[in-house]
């Protein structure tokens, strides 16, 4: 090789070695330093789990604040409603078990392609979690972008303000919707332990099935002469509608009379009653749930139309159609 192929070889590895530099710098990752691997993200969280009163989600659409009220985790954005707390345990978890993996870029142009900008960026995707205890002694904050696409997985992220973004141990998914947060369950009553069922609907229909002692089913007052129930256990439907009652959102009760509402009320063998309103408001469908020793008539529920169907039932959902032969007879 003469001199001249010799420095043109040389100027090559160069530039190839420069631009191997500047990808592992951009994203691709340069390993974190072996005291750095495997240690926990947040450090000290762990220990301090139980003193935590505060915990924010915040994205450029939405914000969740979880504080620790009167003994339990509540939404503020949801005027206090209780959290999900299975879904505050699966975060918490993740928070205390995630570790470090990779160290990535530093840089602050690379940020917006991990999804780690900040969030006064406009295209910012990120999520920032921020965790305190009650005393704010003990803060943490992490910025949650994207999830791997490599083998490893995990999610970017950036603790507080540092611009240094870490591959993390896990996929941190958070949801920054409110109603994400709240518990769903409005209430749960077994089936078995309605007694009878009174349904007053807004057009004044009327509809009462009841518990009758020796029987298996659950009976239907005042069916009109000539007409069948679609099946024998149909009425045993309207017993089953306090099972699991789930909600998609909640708001604090107004306090205001409502106003054209369905009323079932649930009489239960303890003695206590179950009072469900049903209304719908354009295309949404609200509940007001009262039951005596608990506070769920503080709130209003907003459900699905399948589960506001079942509170306001009439008497002719329960029956057999009437065939054409039936009304030709009765003319």
């Amino acid at each position: 090789m003469n001199r001249r192929g010799l420095w043109t070889l040389i100027a090559v590895v160069i530039v190839l070695a420069l631009g191997a530099a500047l990808i592992v710098d951009s994203g691709s990752g340069t390993h974190a330093s072996s005291d750095q691997i495997g240690q926990p993200l947040l450090t000290g969280l762990t220990d301090a789990v139980t003193e935590l009163s505060r915990i924010e989600l915040r994205s450029r659409v939405d914000t969740v604040t979880m504080v620790h009220s009167e003994d339990q985790w509540q939404v503020v954005e949801k005027g206090g409603y209780p959290v999900d707390f299975e879904l505050l345990v699966e975060l918490l978890d993740t928070l205390t078990e995630v570790t470090i993996v990779e160290q990535k870029t530093a840089r602050l142009e690379n940020h917006q392609r991990l999804g780690v900008a900040d969030l006064d960026s406009k295209d910012s995707q990120a999520v920032v979690i921020t965790v305190s205890t009650g005393d704010e002694s003990m803060i943490w904050t992490l910025t949650v972008g994207d999830s791997s696409t490599g083998g490893s997985g995990g999610s970017y992220v950036r603790l507080g303000t540092d611009p240094q973004v870490w591959l993390a141990s896990h996929v941190i998914d958070v949801d920054e919707d409110p109603s994400g947060w709240i518990d769903t369950i409005i209430t749960n009553v077994d089936s078995d332990d309605v007694h009878q069922v009174d349904v007053v609907r807004a057009d004044g229909g009327v509809l009462t099935v009841r518990r009758k002692e020796g029987a298996k089913n659950l009976v239907v007052d005042d069916v009109p002469d000539g007409r069948e129930l679609r099946y024998a256990t149909v009425a045993n439907e309207l017993a089953r509608s306090l099972t699991n009652i789930r909600m998609t959102d909640v708001r604090p009760s107004a306090g205001e009379p409502w106003l054209e509402a369905h009323q079932s009320t649930y009489r239960l063998l303890d003695g206590t009653d179950v009072v469900v309103l049903a209304r719908q408001e354009g295309e949404e469908h609200w509940l007001r749930v009262g039951r005596e020793t608990t506070t769920l008539s503080a709130w209003e529920y907003k459900v699905a139309s399948y589960t506001f169907e079942d509170f306001s039932k009439q008497i002719e959902d329960l029956l057999k159609p009437i065939t054409s032969a039936e009304e030709d007879g009765a003319t």
